[in-house]
C-alpha cells in the first residue's frame, strides 16, 4: 500500500516525507522496510524524502545498506546550559510570556538548570519536559515554575526517556 502511495504521488509531483524519530531503538523489522523503502526508488523524480532521527552514538546500529543510502547526515549536539536558558527565554517570548522588569522570569534560574540537567542537553527533551512543566506549574497554580515543578513534571506527568 505505500508503495502504491508513492507511486501515485510522483504520478501528482507531490512531494512525500517520511519522517522516522528515535529511529536508534527501532525495531529491526521497522529499519528494513525504511531500507527497502528507501531503495524502491532512487531516482530524483520519486520526489521522496526519509528523515530518520536517534542518538549520533546508537545510529551505527542501522541496518549498512540504509546508511549507504543517505545524502545527508547532521548531528546535533547536545545544547549547554545558556542554551537551554536561551531557548526557554525565547520560547516564552514568542508566546506572549517575555521576560520584563516588571514580571520575573516564568522560569526562575534553578528550573531551567534542572530542566537542562533531566533532559540532558537535548533539545526536543528540552521542549518537551518544558511543556510538561508549564502544564504541571498551571494545574499546581503556581505564579513561577521553579525546579521542584520541573521535578515533578519529570516524574509524575510523562517519564521522558533520554
Amino acid at each position: 500500500m505505500v508503495v502504491d502511495r508513492l507511486a501515485e504521488y510522483r504520478y501528482q509531483q507531490l512531494e512525500t516525507t517520511v519522517l522516522l524519530d528515535d529511529a536508534d531503538r527501532a525495531d529491526g523489522e521497522v529499519l528494513t522496510q525504511v531500507a527497502r523503502l528507501a531503495g524502491h526508488d532512487l531516482s530524483p523524480e520519486s520526489r521522496l524524502t526519509i528523515v530518520l532521527a536517534g542518538r549520533p552514538e546508537q545510529m551505527g546500529r542501522l541496518d549498512q545498506q540504509l546508511l549507504e543510502l543517505a545524502e545527508l547526515r547532521i548531528d546535533v549536539q547536545a545544547w549547554d546550559a545558556s542554551d537551554t536558558e536561551n531557548y526557554v527565554k525565547e520560547s516564552l517570548a514568542q508566546a506572549g510570556r517575555p521576560c520584563s522588569a516588571n514580571r520575573p522570569p516564568l522560569f526562575d534560574e534553578p528550573a531551567v538548570a534542572r530542566l537542562h540537567e533531566l533532559a540532558h542537553g537535548i533539545p526536543r527533551r528540552i521542549s518537551q519536559l518544558a511543556d510538561l512543566a508549564l502544564m504541571a506549574g498551571a494545574g499546581k497554580e503556581v505564579d513561577q515554575i521553579n525546579a521542584e515543578v520541573v521535578e515533578s513534571a519529570y516524574h509524575e506527568l510523562g517519564v521522558i526517556e533520554v
